[in-house]
């Protein structure tokens, strides 16, 4: 029985029940890491120690987080990568040029009040105030600015589009999270897209929820929690999510 959910494990289920039965109640663990998934973190954890040294009054120049993100990536690769034809060595070139455009982008960046910020909240419909008793909802968001503002760092082989940061899960449950905690019914928040291309630039999305969205979400959860306790879990394969 879950106790926890998450947006990997909502978005998990919603694209392929078979494969959220086997990941998460089954515990099988894939035999190779995904080359986006790696690939992220490094770009990730890059960032995220920028922000933190920033917090502490400390800027981090190019030539730094260039450095950082080598080191990042030599330590994500140690880990079984499912490279699809690529090399690390590749990798890693475009790592650091989309760690320079992300500075580049960001010259004066704004001093957060959090980075990699684990929240933990009941699942409340905040329009009718009904409960799912026995689980919570847990987050772990990239970055908070000042007045609660979540900011998600995302890399891409592609530019989002307004309507992707508007229907994303992840960033409902992010933001549903902040307003229980700090009880308003609106969040704003942004995307950073660093999309890699071979000029890579970075997009900044600004997006909304409000307790209509939190409203759909609840039901969205009712739902695939009803399904987890019934036993439904269909594959459904597909090219771009479930290779497997």
């Amino acid at each position: 029985m879950l106790k926890q959910l998450s947006a990997s494990k909502l978005d998990c289920y919603l694209l392929c029940p078979l494969r959220f039965s086997l990941r998460y109640l089954d515990l099988i663990e894939p035999e190779e890491i995904s080359v986006p998934l790696v690939f992220g973190s490094a770009v990730h954890g890059t960032i995220k120690h920028m922000y933190r040294k920033l917090m502490a009054g400390q800027r981090m120049s190019i030539e730094e987080a260039e450095k950082s993100f080598v080191q990042d990536w030599e330590a994500q690769c140690t880990v079984p990568v499912k490279w699809n034809g690529t090399t690390p060595e590749q990798l890693q070139d475009q790592g650091v040029a989309l760690v320079r455009a992300y500075l580049e982008a960001v010259p004066d960046p704004v001093i957060p009040v959090a980075v990699e910020q684990e929240l933990r909240a009941p699942i409340v419909n905040l329009i009718t105030g009904e409960t799912i008793p026995g689980i919570e909802l847990h987050g772990i968001l990239d970055r908070i600015e000042p007045g609660n503002r979540p900011i998600e760092l995302k890399t891409s082989s592609q530019s989002y589009s307004q309507f992707r940061t508007d229907i994303s899960l992840q960033f409902s449950i992010y933001s549903y999270l902040l307003a229980y905690l700090n009880q308003t019914e609106e969040i704003e928040g942004d995307f950073e897209v660093l999309v890699k291309l071979k000029t890579p630039r970075m997009q900044r999305l600004t997006t909304r929820r409000n307790v209509r969205d939190f409203d759909r979400l609840f039901r969205t959860i009712k739902h695939v929690l009803q399904g987890i306790d019934s036993g439904v879990f269909y594959t459904n394969p597909s090219h771009m999510y479930c290779t497997g």
